[in-house]
């Protein structure tokens, strides 16, 4: 069996229909490394802030965990695809506040998805970092393409990441 570039995929449709503990149970299967309870608790906190944020986009994509990304040997968390429109998202569970550091890993995420995977080359990129408990002041749903369609960085907490996800969904054609 070919190796996978992520640790769970599914339909959101189907996503959206399990529960926490079947994701993390196929998360933990196909997890190369020693899952600790640290991890076990922010994939739970991860895949209850999605299914709330993705709960209209039923029948519309796809959503992939704990991506490979290529050439980096380092893993986003969440890969949403949404109306052909490619999210990148990045969570920090553990921490209350965006980091200029954060927002630059989740940014290079998207680029070299876009430029090292075929299938990323010729559509919308927009990577989202996610701070859950972030002030609702300090989110950023400014929507600033490159040439690239690769957008800047988005900035979201979990109450606002529906409304994010939606700003992108309702002002982008995917090509």
């Amino acid at each position: 069996m070919p190796a996978l570039r992520y640790h769970y995929s599914d339909t959101i449709e189907d996503f959206l229909g399990r529960s926490s503990d079947e994701i993390i149970g196929k998360l933990s299967k196909t997890n190369p490394h020693d899952t600790n309870n640290e991890t076990t608790m922010s994939w739970v906190e991860e895949i209850n802030i999605l299914q709330a944020a993705l709960a209209e986009y039923s029948g519309r994509g796809s959503v992939y965990f704990e991506y490979n990304i290529p050439r980096m040997g380092r893993r986003a968390d969440v890969i949403a695809l949404i109306d052909g429109i490619v999210f990148v998202m990045e969570f920090k569970t553990s921490e209350q506040k965006f980091t200029r550091a954060y927002e630059v890993q989740v940014w290079d995420y998207a680029l070299d998805l876009k430029n090292f995977q075929q299938g990323s080359r010729n559509r919308i990129l927009v990577p989202i970092l996610v701070a859950p408990r972030e002030k609702n002041k300090n989110c950023v749903f400014d929507l600033s393409p490159f040439e690239d369609n690769v957008y800047s960085p988005l900035m979201s907490n979990e109450g606002r990441l529906k409304e994010c996800i939606d700003h992108v969904v309702s002002n982008l054609t995917a090509t």
